[in-house]
């Protein structure tokens, strides 16, 4: 019997599935698995793989907490080798570590941890970024190839870290109240209408926890957000804003607003 490798994602416009997507061209017997869809069942998550992957973001330089609240109901049998790739804009900090940490509360070993730089999605992040996409993408492809040889062949790898002690801490103070607001899974608050909505309903449907809900007034949010703005990247007509701040918006373009369904 062929080993199998389960890579477990989450992804708000597309770039953790997108490299999901190219880690499974990459590796072999590979099945994606979308945590915002099994965190809708009741059941118990039950995880299991010769080789077991988890691609997710980083959130206020941390593990998003969906991803968190994952792992809390998951029940791990016959894990064998565990990899973790997180991206970002390239802040990454300690997110690897906290996740290694929360690995290890399930008595469970983190073979090897990765980072891989994507375009940022918050604005306040975007704005800071010179880099482009498309050097972001060509980047990742070269880094795609090289993480997925040592996925191969199973080698423990260092868990990757950037900033040090002194920015985990200055990050850790900076953003733990956006942090605590996001296990409350109240930053939706942020989030408001301007006269372009046509209630055409896609913020609806791309909402990954069905935190959204369409009435004559328009879209309304219900406290249940996990912070991954997709309603604000996937309105066709930008209808939605967030706060004070603006970007373009965004979708990773090798990734159909019909995988983000």
């Amino acid at each position: 019997m062929s080993e199998k490798t389960m890579i477990y994602y989450f992804s708000g416009t597309g770039n953790s599935l997108s490299i999901a997507k190219d880690l499974k061209i990459k590796l072999k017997n590979v099945k994606l698995m979308s945590i915002s869809e099994l965190m809708k069942s009741p059941d118990e998550i039950i995880i299991e793989g010769d080789t077991i992957g988890f691609v997710f973001p980083v959130y206020f330089f941390r593990v998003p907490v969906i991803v968190e609240e994952f792992l809390e109901r998951a029940s791990f049998r016959n894990a064998g080798y565990i990899f973790a790739i997180t991206n970002g804009g390239g802040a990454f900090c300690r997110t690897l570590k906290i996740f290694e940490k929360q690995l290890q509360e399930k008595k469970l070993f983190l073979n090897a941890g990765f980072t891989v730089g994507m375009p940022g999605i918050h604005p306040k992040i975007n704005q800071m970024i010179k880099k482009t996409n498309e050097k972001y993408f060509s980047d990742k492809a070269k880094r795609i190839h090289e993480l997925s040889e040592i996925i191969l062949s199973k080698k423990d790898h260092s868990v990757e870290v950037n900033f040090g002690a002194m920015g985990y801490l200055f990050s850790h103070l900076l953003f733990m109240k956006p942090y605590k607001d996001s296990q409350k899974h109240i930053l939706d608050s942020a989030l408001w209408l301007n006269d372009s909505c046509q209630q055409c309903g896609t913020c609806q449907k791309v909402c990954p926890v069905g935190n959204i809900e369409l009435t004559n007034s328009g879209p309304q949010w219900h406290g249940k957000c996990v912070n991954c703005l997709r309603c604000y990247h996937m309105c066709p007509h930008e209808a939605i804003e967030l706060g004070e701040d603006s970007m373009k918006r965004y979708r990773n373009p090798h990734v159909k607003l019909e995988e983000l369904l």
